[in-house]
């Protein structure tokens, strides 16, 4: 699966990160608030995504599944918890 900014724009709209499209990519700004929310909202989420593959292995010492699980987990959970995260932090972006 490959990363990009599309994959994450639902996310990105949603903190009011702003992006600016340049000829090799997009230039993403993060305020400091939002990249403490991204870092919970997304990748703590996709590397417990890992964890979860890992202990639902037989062996629970590979992560078979890889990058596709955990992206999905993260996306799945990021939405789910949008509204606690802006409860218990008192950021509205």
């Amino acid at each position: 699966m490959k990363h990009n900014y599309q994959a994450h724009k639902e996310l990105f709209d949603r903190l009011g990160i702003k992006a600016t499209e340049q000829k090799n990519g997009v230039f993403c700004e993060f305020a400091t608030d939002q990249i403490k929310a991204y870092q919970l909202l997304h990748i703590l989420l996709h590397e417990l995504g890992h964890h979860y593959d890992r202990i639902k292995t037989k062996s629970k010492r590979k992560a078979p599944r890889g990058e596709n699980l955990a992206e999905n987990f993260a996306f799945e959970y990021e939405e789910q918890m949008w509204l606690d995260y802006q409860n218990a932090f008192g950021v509205v972006f």
